[in-house]
């Protein structure tokens, strides 16, 4: 796989905690692939860590941090990636400046690649490394198996011509039935 270089602001976290880490350009897939969310409310702004095959689950956020959070508009995180710099939100703590709050459900993968803040960029760390460069961040139970991830594991396998699944963007995904 292609690599290029990571920038220097998201390259000074990893380097501080001695966290080995690949750099790819791929196309990842969404089961092993993290997306980095702006959550806000009243009492200000969090960076949330999930799996790019999950979908945040609000009553769930709320459950855990006793917060009425909602995701901001891809705008308002792109003019955060742009002041830094960057084409979108990465996904390693200390960098936006923000608190950082990971889905525990990051914390069972094998390897997880977090969103460098390039596009198509890729962070590949392992379990062990993702849990030393998470370091003091607050972990949380938000989101679940997306609806077809969950149809997909039953004893009955959904008929693709029966679905539409469209992504709107890194972060949502709506699935309707014909």
């Amino acid at each position: 796989m292609e690599t290029k270089d990571l920038a220097a602001l998201c390259r000074k976290p990893l380097e501080s905690r001695d966290i080995p880490f690949e750099l790819e350009v791929a196309d990842v897939a969404p089961s092993v692939a993290a997306r980095s969310l702006l959550l806000a409310d009243g009492a200000g702004r969090v960076q949330l860590l999930t799996g790019r095959d999950r979908y945040l689950d609000l009553f769930a956020l709320q459950s855990a941090t006793g917060r009425e959070l909602r995701a901001l508009r891809n705008d308002d995180a792109a003019s955060v990636a742009r002041k830094l710099g960057l084409a979108e939100l990465p996904g390693i703590p200390q960098v936006t400046g923000m608190p950082m709050w990971i889905d525990e459900a990051l914390l069972n993968a094998q390897h997880v690649y977090l969103p460098s803040g390039q596009d198509q960029q890729w962070i590949r760390v392992d379990r062990s490394a993702f849990a030393r460069l998470i370091g003091d961040c607050k972990v949380i139970d938000c989101s679940r198996p997306a609806l077809l991830d969950i149809l997909d594991q039953g004893d009955r396998k959904p008929v693709e011509e029966d679905r539409k699944s469209t992504r709107l963007n890194s972060s949502h995904l709506v699935i309707s039935y014909a």
